[in-house]
């Protein structure tokens, strides 16, 4: 079991792994699931499919909503070996909505044409 300890409460909204796949070779393969939870809580086991060829991947796990300021994470072995050479924390994702073009067409145009009035 690895502990994360964060300097204060943050919102945890996804968990990316990025993980090795030698299917087998040197006993290493992908864990066969994660357990995932606040640091002295219950765990939620998250299975890791086994993607088809030997390649590197990255498996994310999202919508925890999770909040505190330590997590629990334990990698399931599947085999003898697992290699994982990052694991990125990501937040809750927020949308920003885009303002509409025209709308800032239009706004270029009145400044354009207030600046050209102070002029005269």
């Amino acid at each position: 079991m690895i502990t994360f300890r964060f300097g204060g409460m943050v919102n945890l909204g996804s968990i990316t792994f990025s993980l090795d796949d030698s299917n087998g070779t040197g006993s290493v393969s992908p864990p066969a699931s994660i357990d995932i939870g606040l640091e002295g809580g219950p765990l939620t086991n998250y299975i890791v499919p086994d993607p088809a060829g030997d390649a590197p991947f990255q498996f994310t796990v999202s919508s925890l909503g999770l909040t505190g300021s330590s997590f629990d994470v334990r990698l399931n072995a599947g085999n003898e070996w697992i290699m994982a050479s990052e694991i990125a924390f990501a937040g809750p994702s927020t949308a920003v909505p885009e303002p509409a073009s025209l709308l800032l067409i239009g706004l270029g145009a009145l400044g354009l044409a207030r600046s050209r009035r102070r002029r005269s």
